[in-house]
């Protein structure tokens, strides 16, 4: 009932679309972070 209804609307359909693509971006950020500083350490050690 509401959840059709809700799918159904224009606003449910984007928010539907955006709120995992948000999750789902949080999630590679997080990752992407973390392996960061590693990666720059390892750039950083060549160069000196």
């Amino acid at each position: 009932g509401y959840f059709v209804d809700f799918a159904g609307s224009t606003l449910g359909i984007v928010l539907l679309i955006l709120l995992p693509a948000a999750g789902l971006l949080v999630l590679y950020w997080s990752k992407q972070r973390r392996p960061q500083p590693q990666a720059e350490a390892a750039e950083g050690s060549p160069e000196s």
